[in-house]
């Protein structure tokens, strides 16, 4: 870990600070049900579903299977961006984003990834919320020093194909959830 001065606070600091949040966040009644559930039968359910696809849709499907589906820009050539009104419950759980989520398809892949934002200071929520349904994440990968603008990551590596990155950075955080050669 990286021991960097953050303004008045040093990392050190922020990962008690989040620690303290985490242990008070398990005491909320939704989520202090989800310890008692058998672990096996959660991550299995879970980790096929996102291997399929996404909340149901599957990966590769074309924007046109979308309803509502709004195209927002090219990304790179054959790689286009667009966004859609989801009900984004079933992974963030009661956090609400403030922006639809960006769907990413490529030209001979169909939907590849999914780009979820939301406020840091809901990044607890959102990570005890995927423990709950995933498991705990896999080992944290080390962060390169040039990243100093990450402050918390954590990784799932679901089903056969499928990557799910939650990360919270100073400007914001953000979950993406895709197949593993697109994040």
């Amino acid at each position: 870990k990286f021991i960097l001065p953050a303004t008045s606070l040093e990392w050190r600091d922020m990962n008690e600070i989040e620690e303290k949040l985490l242990q008070a966040l398990m005491e909320e009644p939704a989520l202090r049900a989800t310890r008692g559930l058998d672990k096996e039968l959660l991550d299995s359910a879970a980790g096929k579903a996102l291997d399929e696809g996404f909340l149901g849709r599957p990966w590769g499907t074309l924007p046109t299977d979308f309803e509502g589906i709004r195209h927002i820009a090219e990304i790179a050539p054959g790689v286009l961006a667009y966004s859609a009104d989801l009900d984004l419950s079933p992974i963030l759980g009661k956090v609400k984003a403030p922006a639809t989520p960006v769907l990413v398809f490529a030209d001979n892949d169909g939907l590849v990834k999914v780009r979820i934002t939301f406020d840091p200071h809901d990044y607890a929520r959102v990570h005890l919320h995927l423990i709950g349904v995933l498991g705990d994440p896999s080992p944290i990968y080390e962060v390169p020093a040039a990243r100093i603008d990450i402050i918390n990551c954590s990784e799932w590596f679901v089903g056969v194909n499928t990557r799910v990155v939650l990360t919270s950075r100073l400007t914001g955080g953000t979950l993406e959830i895709g197949r593993r050669s697109s994040l």
